[in-house]
């Protein structure tokens, strides 16, 4: 055990490099950096308290601290550096900080015990290898503020059964979700527009995918040996279909090109909207009309004269009850419209008058 003096500013580089019989650490509130290599390889390191002093964590930091299981990032930290959290094999659970602006290269590659992950809303660009081997992680949001992932990102995530992709992003770089073999559908966001080398490739379970019309170009290997691919949701026609830039050496794209392709489609066909729309029968909600528009958008039309005043929208998770967010209805306007992107099929929207805050 090591208790750090009160009034040391920084943890220097390599300073604790390879102490492999190092178990706990106390830092005290002067510190305000831990450098890079800091803790790299302390094995056996199982508690280490990050104070609210901390604003920067170096690269490789905890690189190699396989016997640590859980760590607190506070919210003063605004920078992490490369791999500073690597082959962490023994993480479970990890809070970023909110304040920081990117998910640096190689940050948890090979923590393979990490299953939960919130990545904050004000971080816009997820860089390469991030998640490489996050062989627990199960799900995963990319918020609406990403503006780019970077290659191989989510490579080798084998338990990845539900992905949200950044509604801002152009592009799905190389090996993204290369080897995510639980993956079985997913949706391309609208404005992408490359899907690059094997980026799903060796997703075995992927049996649907939804791809919007602004994709031009599908590199090579993007889908090989996606062998349970059946059914492509293409937001544009035939024609545009024949237009995108395919590549097909060796057959590499064979799984994409042999499913069966649903033109002008959004993934989503309105007979199958029962589990996502419920009404409240004690609301009285009976005018309400749904229908899938351009860009996987879900328009909801009702009668406001029957919801009345103090009607709610609610969305929710579909499995947890967990409240996103809540739309108050209103009197004054004959019909009103709402929409929601479905891109995350966990989405609910409830009508109700009465629904507590946990839904």
């Amino acid at each position: 055990s090591v208790e750090i003096f009160n009034g040391v500013t920084s943890i220097s580089s390599s300073m604790f490099y390879n102490c492999r019989n190092l178990q706990e650490v106390i830092i005290p509130n002067s510190v305000i950096s831990i450098e890079s290599f800091a803790f790299e390889n302390c094995s056996s390191l199982t508690s280490i308290t990050i104070p609210d002093s901390i604003e920067t964590i170096g690269v490789a930091a905890f690189e190699g601290c396989s016997s640590l299981t859980d760590i607190k990032i506070p919210d003063s930290v605004t920078e992490i550096g490369n791999a500073a959290f690597s082959d962490c094999s023994s993480l479970s659970n990890f809070i970023l900080p909110t304040d920081i602006t990117k998910v640096s290269a190689n940050l948890f590659n090979g923590c393979s015990s990490l299953d939960n992950i919130t990545i904050p809303d004000g971080v816009t660009e997820i860089e390469y290898q991030a998640f490489l081997d996050c062989s627990s992680l199960k799900s995963i949001t990319i918020p609406d503020n990403v503006l780019s992932v970077e290659s191989a990102a989510f490579r080798g995530c084998s338990s990845l059964t539900d992905a949200y992709i950044s509604s801002n992003i152009t592009s799905i770089d190389w090996g993204m979700f290369f080897d995510c073999s639980s993956l079985t559908s997913i949706s391309i966001p609208n404005g992408v527009t490359n899907i690059g080398n094997s980026a799903f490739r060796e997703c075995d379970n992927l049996t649907s995918i939804s791809i919007p019309a602004s994709v031009i170009s599908i590199e090579s290997s993007a889908f090989l040996n996606c062998d349970s691919l059946t059914d492509v949701y293409y937001s544009g026609s035939e024609d545009d279909w024949a237009k995108i830039d395919i590549e097909l050496p060796d057959n590499s794209n064979f799984d994409l090109v042999n499913a069966v392709i649903h033109y002008n489609s959004f993934g989503m066909e309105k007979d199958d909207l029962s589990h996502f729309v419920s009404m409240s029968p004690e609301n009285g909600a009976t005018d309400v009309e749904v229908e899938i528009t351009s860009d996987f958008i879900l328009k909801v039309t009702f009668d406001s004269e029957v919801v009345a005043g103090e009607g709610n929208i609610y969305i929710c998770d579909y499995d947890t009850g967990e409240v996103y967010r809540t739309i108050n209805t209103h009197t004054d306007i004959n019909r009103q419209g709402f929409y929601v992107n479905p891109e995350n099929s966990k989405e609910l929207i409830i009508w109700g008058s009465n629904w507590p805050s946990d839904c």
